[in-house]
């Protein structure tokens, strides 16, 4: 028996990140139910009238017949937080859910992944760097470079959508699987945490995704964990923002940049290996070598480890 065929339209000529991420939402959705599915880029109003699903173009919002255009005059929508929706906000709230099989995972997309692509869309601006000059490369400017160029002819257009809306529906489907598995650590992490021992230091003994958690944890300074990779052990500075490398302490400046014999030496760690330059990581080959680390950091930096959590 042959696969229905569902047709999706959106608009022809240069796309933007909202309409790739409201086409891919869509495919994800379909072909999870096992249709094959078709996408059509067009602004000829008879094949926009005859779509299973219209996206990004037609001014009509209407969830009812399948249609999530944001370009009327009146728009679509604004979020509580003021964000007007856009194609891909529009999409993600009628199917979101439904594609994580869970409602906080999609809320989490939406406020992750969704919410910016559509304040972009309507030309609100809330990225910035903090260094003049510097680029910041987006999502946004990801779409930007598979348009045409000057020297491209309008065929290249069509391609690139195809890539970019597979390329949009692995990077949802990762979402959905990193958020997950980040939960889960979530629990794990406060679950440990909440029967700790010692109050500023945190030892984990599996490779947690503990950063969420510990940034809401002021009295956390360090962090001991298991390196994945080559099975050493890790010492972390915790830090309350983790987009930065701001931590709430450093590790002893005459650690940084030493490794192996010099760093055993002066820590009197036997199989210490490496402390970053930067003094917010350093590594041993045990478990007990790098809490030696981490009890040395802690007195350098002049804070107790006694420190009960109750």
């Amino acid at each position: 028996m042959n696969k229905k065929e569902i047709t999706i339209v959106t608009h022809s000529g240069q796309f933007h990140t909202d309409d790739v991420f409201a086409v891919a939402t869509l495919q994800l959705m379909l072909e999870e139910k096992g249709y094959s599915v078709v996408v059509v880029r067009t602004r000829d109003e008879r094949i926009v009238s005859n779509a299973d699903y219209v996206v990004d173009v037609g001014e009509i919002y209407d969830p009812i017949q399948k249609r999530f255009d944001h370009h009327q005059q009146m728009g679509a929508g604004v979020r509580e937080d003021g964000i007007p929706y856009a194609s891909f906000g529009l999409v993600w709230k009628e199917y979101g859910e439904s594609i994580c099989e869970d409602k906080e995972i999609a809320s989490l997309i939406e406020q992750r992944l969704v919410k910016p692509i559509d304040a972009m869309d309507n030309g609100i601006n809330f990225m910035k760097s903090d260094r003049e000059g510097l680029f910041m490369y987006d999502l946004k400017d990801i779409t930007f470079v598979y348009k045409n160029t000057w020297k491209e002819d309008d065929g290249v257009l069509d391609q690139n959508f195809k890539y970019l809306t597979g390329f949009a529906q692995s990077l949802i489907k990762r979402e959905i699987s990193v958020l997950k598995d980040m939960r889960e650590s979530d629990r794990e992490v406060s679950e440990i945490i909440a029967q700790q021992q010692y109050k500023t230091l945190l030892i984990i003994d599996k490779p947690y995704q503990y950063e969420q958690v510990v940034s809401s944890k002021p009295y956390i300074l360090l962090v001991v964990h298991p390196k994945r990779q080559d099975g050493t052990w890790a010492v972390e500075t915790a830090r309350d923002n983790i987009r930065s490398y701001q931590s709430r302490i450093d590790l002893p400046e005459e650690w940084a940049g030493k490794r192996d014999a010099e760093l055993a030496e002066i820590t009197g760690v036997k199989d210490a290996v490496f402390c970053h330059r930067g003094r917010f990581i350093a590594v041993a080959k045990s478990k007990e070598g790098v809490i030696k680390l981490a009890h040395l950091a802690l007195e350098k930096a002049g804070k107790s480890i006694d420190q009960q959590t109750s």
